[in-house]
């Protein structure tokens, strides 16, 4: 065979080994991806968390910004734990950080976020929410929209999620909170936000929900 032919042939199987290693590398990332992203907690996990423990799992990200899954059990019915959860007017009561929202529509939902931070920092962002309800399952979905009176430094880079509400039994829900947060550029010395507005805040968001939901006295 002439030497021009085999340096062709060779190539050739060269590039097909390394499209084929690409796509093995990519299918693995994306099963793993997956698997960590829709598994559900296991009966040892389920047993902490009717002890009342909170369970929060770090998902693997591409880019920027950081994951985070949170499971709970809330001693509620799925519905009365998804009307604490879209009445977003009672969010300053509970849920951390939020000194104000403002509704501006209904389906979708959208709503103005006022975050007050350590230092006097204040953050402001718009979020678009959906809900589905499916028997006694319900998903409320939120992502973050464009506000453009808000300059790029007093918001937030970007910001999505999703409360999935499961009835464990007449007055028992299961529920995970999954976030991502990309807070952005920050300036020198506040590197804290990346953590205080993603890992910090999780744990949070599920404890204060979950007592506000079971004594309306609750405030934080």
């Amino acid at each position: 065979m002439p030497p021009t032919i085999i340096k062709i042939a060779v190539k050739f199987e060269l590039e097909i080994r390394v499209k084929n290693l690409v796509i093995v590398c990519f299918l693995s990332v994306f099963c793993l991806f997956s698997a960590v992203a829709n598994s559900k907690p296991s009966s040892l996990e389920i047993e902490k968390l009717e002890r009342g423990e909170i369970i929060i799992k770090s998902i693997p990200q591409q880019g920027d910004g950081t994951r985070f899954q949170a499971w709970a059990i809330f001693h509620a019915s799925v519905n009365d734990t998804r009307d604490v959860l879209i009445d977003f007017k009672s969010y300053p009561q509970f849920m951390p950080d939020i000194t104000n929202t403002e509704i501006l529509s209904k389906e979708p939902t959208i709503v103005n976020y006022t975050l007050g931070l350590p230092m006097g920092m204040k953050k402001r962002y718009r979020l678009s929410h959906t809900v589905e309800s499916h028997d006694e399952e319900v998903k409320l979905r939120w992502k973050q929209i464009p506000w453009k009176e808000v300059a790029p430094e007093d918001s937030i880079r970007d910001t999505k999620g999703l409360w999935h509400l499961s009835a464990l039994a007449e007055n028992k829900t299961l529920v995970l909170y999954d976030i991502t947060t990309d807070p952005g550029d920050v300036p020198f010395g506040f590197g804290w936000i990346v953590d205080y507005l993603s890992k910090e805040s999780v744990p949070n968001v599920l404890k204060n929900t979950k007592a506000y939901i079971s004594d309306k006295s609750f405030r934080k």
